[in-house]
């Protein structure tokens, strides 16, 4: 197994450059499709636009081992991306092939100081070695806590029964199983199945944020016969209002130039970028001690960010709503809301980061009503109209046949930008947006009318023959969009026009569920 990409030794004479001759999931990434391409994904140009201001990278690749590649600034580059960040170069694909890297493949790539270089290393998930020794110490009493995920619990359920030494399960962050029903982490939705095949443990779930709802939820999926309410108000926080202030970005900067921890939240990946790089032009002072962190990043990137920031080589943050629930450090002085959560639980895990040392600290609030104007247009992306989800269908079934009668597969390869633009030429008069594209296919998966595997460039979708007629309303995600909108709405006017005592109220105290 190859090291991780961030701490491994890295010898430049161990490299040759390679010659010059799509998109991934999250994490920054070098995609290698079967076609001959090599890509870097978005969250890689991401991260390379924000440490760089010119994009010249050098390429290169570990001369006895191929799961290891390098990118490299250099004022002499090698190697050519356009600026979508894809290239087809099947001499160097099919190099891969021929020292047993089979394709696709990914290589997470993480910034290594040491070299001054991003390394990327083929990975996959936990590898089965690693696995085996976490079961095999839980079944002899070697092991006595795993930490894991629902999605990974659900699947392996058997394997964690076999041991027979289940006894206590603790849900951390539980509201995801209370709004699983909407498509919030789905696999919460098998626990009461894996209750059942670990012999019934005794279970405890923990949030500081349960709305009645998420409560009602939870006592229907769990077995839960006690609850305990902490009431706590946290003394210590102050909020500062400057909604719909003028400079923003000024008073963002005076902040920032205090050198005290904070966190700056905004509502996108791009976004968190973008700001990191203003910032540490615009505070020069402090520019090695900002970073962005966000979802998109890979996990070894996000516990080097959270191990810098607690350490004090970093006092600020801009991240969106990633660095929110489970984040637990104790010495933040500031939370700026930079742009409008999407709602209140959001609203509350976000401004919960600040003085969690009982220390005083500040929550700043610098959105503005034109935020949630993108905001809504962000979940009108996220939960398709009924008219859009029609074109959507059209245009799949299109592609799917067109594809079917000149390949005889029986799925299809396709971008969402692919797919929007075919929405397009269907129906004008109904433009899909193609962030919508995703939600859309979820919903149709959710119905039976299609069948997607693969991600991003590896991403297949085969369409039902004769699914019958669309009834969207026994989908579950696409009725949770609509209640998602419809909360927003509330929450906007909340968010907007309650005074700065009431807000903080809200903050000051765990959300609990009210008679």
């Amino acid at each position: 197994m190859v090291s991780d990409a961030s701490t491994m030794k890295i010898d430049m004479a161990d490299f040759e450059l390679i010659p010059e001759a799509r998109r991934v999931s999250s994490g920054s990434a070098i995609n290698i499709s079967p076609s001959g391409y090599v890509s870097l994904n978005k969250y890689l140009m991401e991260e390379i636009s924000a440490r760089m201001d010119t994009f010249k990278l050098g390429f290169a690749c570990h001369k006895q081992d191929k799961r290891i590649l390098l990118l490299f600034p250099t004022d002499t580059p090698n190697y050519t991306f356009p600026s979508g960040g894809s290239r087809r170069d099947p001499a160097f694909t099919q190099s891969l092939v021929q020292d047993g890297i089979a394709l696709p493949a990914r290589y997470a790539v993480a910034w290594n100081e040491q070299a001054g270089a991003w390394v990327g290393v083929l990975t996959g998930e936990t590898v089965e070695a690693a696995r085996d020794d976490v079961f095999a110490g839980l079944a002899s009493g070697r092991t006595g806590i795993v930490l894991t995920t629902p999605e990974f619990l659900s699947i392996h359920r058997d394997r964690f029964a076999r041991s027979g030494r289940i006894g206590f399960v603790v849900i951390d962050e539980a509201h995801h199983a209370g709004l699983a029903k909407g498509g919030d982490r789905s696999a919460y939705l098998d626990m009461p199945d894996i209750l059942k095949a670990l012999g019934d443990p005794v279970v405890m779930a923990a949030t500081a944020t349960a709305t009645a709802p998420v409560v009602a939820e939870l006592a229907r999926m769990l077995p839960i016969t006690r609850t305990v309410v902490d009431e706590t108000v946290r003394e210590n926080l102050q909020l500062e209002d400057d909604r719909d202030l003028a400079s923003r970005e000024n008073r963002l900067v005076s902040i920032v130039a205090t050198g005290e921890k904070t966190v700056i939240y905004v509502n996108s990946r791009d976004q968190s970028v973008a700001l990191a790089k203003t910032l540490r032009k615009r505070v020069p002072d402090c520019a090695t001690h900002i970073a962005f962190y966000n979802a998109g990043l890979a996990r070894s990137d996000r516990r080097r960010v959270e191990e810098a920031f607690r350490d004090g080589n970093l006092s600020c943050i801009v991240s969106t709503s990633a660095f929110g629930e489970g984040v637990n450090l104790p010495d933040i002085r500031h939370v700026v809301l930079y742009h409008m959560p999407f709602g209140a639980i959001e609203f509350n895990q976000m401004s919960g980061r600040a003085g969690r040392d009982g220390q005083p600290a500040v929550i700043h609030l610098l959105y503005s009503s034109r935020d949630a104007r993108i905001n809504e247009r962000l979940l009108d992306c996220y939960a398709p109209e009924r008219d859009e989800l029609v074109t959507l269908y059209r245009a799949l079934q299109t592609m799917w046949r067109s594809n079917r009668g000149k390949t005889g597969d029986d799925s299809f390869c396709a971008s969402d930008i692919d797919i929007a633009q075919m929405c397009l030429a269907i129906d004008a008069r109904t433009p899909v947006d193609e962030r919508s594209v995703e939600s859309g296919l979820g919903i149709f998966e959710e119905l039976g009318f299609c069948r997607v595997s693969g991600f991003d460039d590896t991403r297949r979708i085969a369409m039902a023959e004769n699914p019958g007629r669309v009834q969207l309303s026994r989908s579950i995600r696409y009725l949770e969009g609509l209640r998602s909108r419809m909360e927003f709405s509330a929450f906007r006017s909340w968010a907007l026009d309650s005074c700065a005592s009431d807000m903080l109220a809200k903050v000051n105290r765990p959300i609990v569920p009210r008679a």
